[in-house]
């Protein structure tokens, strides 16, 4: 099975995370606000091939580089839609 891997997406004005494994239709996994996206590498270490699961890191946490303003619900449903 292949692992997963670490690359970046450029979302508007964020240069984004996004720990990803699989092909076939997307699954998004959020984190919690106090974490990131390793919060998700066991899990991602475990999932199927058939899906393509992605695990961005949100606005303002782990590795994910942009204005760390505009922490609202729907600036982070944006971003959440543009990384898909």
């Amino acid at each position: 099975m292949e692992p997963w891997t670490l690359r970046r997406v450029t979302v508007r004005d964020l240069d984004v995370a996004l720990r990803e494994r699989g092909n076939g239709p997307p699954v998004l996994l959020v984190h919690g606000n106090a974490s990131s996206s390793v919060w998700w590498e066991p899990t991602l270490d475990r999932v199927p091939h058939t899906w393509h699961w992605l695990a961005p890191d949100l606005r303002g946490r782990g590795e994910t580089i942009g204005p760390s303003a505009g922490w609202t619900i729907p600036s982070l449903a944006r971003d959440l839609v543009g990384v898909l």
